[in-house]
């Protein structure tokens, strides 16, 4: 799978492996096995301000593109502050 350099792909949970931890996640498509998967909020605006175009896949299939494609443009994003807070908030409602 040739794969543009300034791609941006989000790998997100699968539907079928339990539901969200994330208020307000949105069942989307992984674009390489159809299957459902999880995008919360914090990460679907992080990436829409990017302007770019995303690809959203379930980790399985992420973890085979890497696989089958490593490249060395590939680059891993650092959480945003919107998402870091997601994060402690569902941390927090653990305990």
């Amino acid at each position: 799978m040739a794969s543009d350099p300034d791609e941006i792909v989000v790998l997100c949970s699968l539907v079928e492996d339990g539901p969200s931890g994330v208020y307000g996640s949105t069942r989307e498509e992984c674009a390489s096995c159809q299957k459902g998967v999880w995008l919360s909020p914090a990460t679907r605006s992080t990436v829409e301000k990017t302007g770019q175009v995303f690809k959203l896949l379930c980790i399985p299939c992420g973890e085979q593109r890497l696989r089958d494609n490593p490249s060395p443009d590939d680059q891993l994003m650092m959480p945003s502050e919107e998402q870091l807070r997601e994060i402690m908030k569902g941390l927090a409602e653990l305990n």
